[in-house]
């Protein structure tokens, strides 16, 4: 009788890298993890199992996120023969396929189009079943692609995060449209399973967790795709940053976290037997990169670009008057968003502003502010609008927006905002339960926020800042970023009542660049923005500040 015969295959995935190609991170004080210390790992498991027996995956998201990809996108906006950092990255780590994220498409045709044609030229498989082409019908990169490795024919599906357009304007995306997954998906599983042409079918997907019940267009539905899709085997996910490894009945489910701090690792084996090939085992971990060192051969192979980075971040742009202190703004009027603020106001003219802290921990110093520093205070790619809402909707907007930031008011344990806590090695850590760039306050207004009311009454507008009366019929002009017109964080459709997709070019009534050079242009301009362009503040005032006191105490450990 015949020896079965076995095949041994690791599969490792990145998501989520966000422009972490180097060990330059934008920010003070964190971890340099980079792409460098995923190179070392990946070189040592190629050369201890055969780089035949290993292949490597991206789940999208590398086009934004950290000054090295800020730099190099404005270099392809500018020049679309000059190659980007990224296929280089992909060339030099050997990625055999990847999709495209909703960051990725965020940075617009000009920088995706000519990185997805230079890593199809250098046989990386562009893949994204589930982006059409409006005008032909068909697929704008590949569904799937047929890859060998360790003995294996596999097959790797790739699809992106169907909500995109809830979250970046459409002439970003234009000519694209974005299919639900499931419907795409496994008509695809069917035909390589009909026709035999893959020992194993990987889903390779821009999108989170989620839960098992999740809609067909959620923004996180790994495990609900595990759950409905037949004949896959692995869904390796990204998107939402959480780190997850686990099975829905017969499919692993994966993802690591983000910035190229842990990739994921799937270890295949497959025995061969008369009756041809059976997965016998399909197993899943974390990898955690702080393990392992930079490699200085890869770095060395950016010298140039790298020194290009770091005199892009260093350049001085201005001064700070003062100090700013980030998390301030979760208790009412602060410099950092009042800067925000001031910018949008002096740019747009508009009679009200929309705005967030993107970061709630952070500290900026007085004195000289380099372009690093700009980043640190803004590194979305959001541009600017000015809309048209009405006083009712503003005042929805601002209900929705504290709904998510303020706690549900118990009198016997009072606690101001939503935080969530973890124990780690004995201490308790606490930060805010929803993500603090979409807790929107408003400048151009004078309201009170009474946080012992229901969710949906705590908001008060007292008047337009100066004193002037606010009505709730009356149509008022709005400062707000791209993202927040486009659905982001829901504030403008479950809040305002306002349908992105319909009436957004209504509402409309200019359209302004990138915030963050905005940004960049108001402080090198030296403008001031000492002004408080009107005012906010928690009511009851005295149960509000012993709160304030309690809270700002657990969030600065």
């Amino acid at each position: 009788m015949e020896k079965c015969r076995e095949y041994c295959l690791e599969i490792y995935a990145l998501n989520d890298v966000h422009g972490r190609f180097f060990n330059t991170p934008h920010y003070d004080g964190g971890c340099a993890l980079s792409l460098a210390n995923a190179s070392t790992f990946l070189k040592e498991r190629r050369e201890a199992v055969g780089k035949e027996n290993v292949l490597l995956l991206d789940c999208g998201d590398n086009l934004q996120g950290d000054m090295a990809v800020d730099l190099s996108n404005r270099k392809v906006r500018e020049d679309s023969s000059v190659e980007h950092f990224y296929s280089r990255v992909a060339r030099s780590l050997a990625i055999d396929a990847v999709v495209f994220g909703n960051h990725d498409f965020e940075a617009g045709h000009n920088v995706y189009d000519p990185v997805a044609r230079r890593l199809q030229k250098d046989g990386t498989a562009v893949l994204g079943a589930n982006v059409i082409d409006a005008k032909t019908g068909g697929c704008y990169f590949f569904p799937y692609t047929i890859l060998h490795r360790g003995g294996l024919r596999v097959a790797v599906i790739g699809v992106t995060n169907p909500a995109t357009p809830r979250w970046i304007t459409e002439d970003l995306w234009e000519g694209l449209e974005f299919a639900p997954i499931q419907p795409i998906v496994q008509p695809i599983i069917d035909k390589i399973r009909h026709q035999g042409i893959a020992d194993l079918i990987i889903l390779m997907a821009h999108t989170g967790m989620g839960a098992p019940g999740a809609s067909d267009m959620d923004e996180n539905q790994a495990l609900a795709l595990a759950g409905s899709l037949n004949g896959v085997d692995v869904i390796v996910a990204g998107h939402d940053h959480k780190e997850s490894c686990q099975k829905v009945e017969d499919t692993l489910v994966i993802s690591a976290s983000s910035h190229a701090a842990s990739l994921q690792r799937i270890n295949v084996r497959v025995t061969e037997d008369v009756n041809g090939l059976h997965v016998a085992a399909v197993e899943g971990d974390i990898v955690h990169l702080e393990e392992y060192s930079a490699d200085q051969e890869y770095l060395a192979a950016f010298t140039e670009e790298i020194g290009e980075v770091e005199r892009y971040m260093h350049e001085s742009v201005g001064k700070l008057r003062g100090d700013m202190h980030a998390l301030d703004a979760l208790f009412g009027v602060n410099d950092y968003v009042n800067l925000i603020h001031a910018v949008q106001l002096d740019t747009t003219g508009a009679q009200i502003s929309f705005a967030s802290p993107y970061v709630y921990g952070a500290e900026f110093k007085a004195g000289p502010v380099t372009r690093k520093e700009i980043y640190r205070m803004y590194s979305c790619e959001n541009t600017l609008y000015k809309i048209r809402m009405t006083g009712r909707q503003i005042k929805d907007y601002l209900e929705y927006s504290y709904g998510k930031w303020v706690a549900d008011f118990t009198p016997c344990k009072p606690s101001l905002l939503r935080l969530q806590k973890t124990t780690f090695m004995g201490a308790e850590y606490f930060w805010p339960e929803h993500f603090t760039y979409n807790f929107d306050s408003a400048a151009g207004l004078d309201y009170q926020v009474d946080f012992t009311a229901a969710e949906g009454e705590r908001v008060r507008i007292l008047s337009l800042a100066g004193g002037a009366p606010f009505s709730e019929e009356e149509v008022y002009t709005v400062a707000l970023s791209s993202y927040r017109v486009c659905g982001g964080g829901n504030l403008i459709d479950c809040g305002a009542g306002l349908d992105p997709s319909a009436d957004l070019e209504k509402v409309t009534i200019k359209k302004y660049p990138l915030i963050r050079d905005l940004l960049e242009a108001f402080i090198r301009e030296g403008k001031d923005f000492s002004k408080v362009h009107g005012y906010w503040e928690f009511v009851p005032a005295e149960l509000a500040g012993q709160l304030v006191a309690r809270e700002r105490k657990l969030l600065s450990v």
